[in-house]
């Protein structure tokens, strides 16, 4: 299937996590903690302290959200669910934009 025919929807996610469900132990609790990373960050429950010389700020941990849905879009390639892939790919660009506004907010 060819990128531009992916769509980022639920449905692909899904699918794809049905599919974890029945698979071993180890690959279920691996993805449970990194959609369960991404769920608390984009719940606003999972924060993260910066420090500047001059101020301290709290924001969503959207570092972590990135690694998270790296390594489920990884996965997810891996094992040949290429819909989902893009799903967390997506994912991970949000965090990406998040991070680099609050990077550019810090700078000001």
């Amino acid at each position: 299937m060819e990128q531009e025919q992916l769509m980022p929807d639920r449905e692909a996610m899904i699918r794809f996590l049905d599919w974890v469900k029945v698979q071993s132990e180890e690959v279920f609790v691996m993805v449970l903690s990194h959609v369960a990373t991404i769920q608390s960050v984009l719940a606003g429950s999972m924060l993260c302290g910066i420090q500047t010389p001059t101020q301290q700020f709290a924001c969503p941990d959207y570092w972590s959200m990135q690694d998270s849905a790296s390594a489920l879009r990884d996965f997810a390639q891996e094992q040949g669910f290429a819909d989902a892939a893009h799903f967390c790919e997506v994912t991970r660009q949000l965090a990406e934009d998040h991070i680099l506004a609050f990077e550019e907010i810090v700078q000001q």
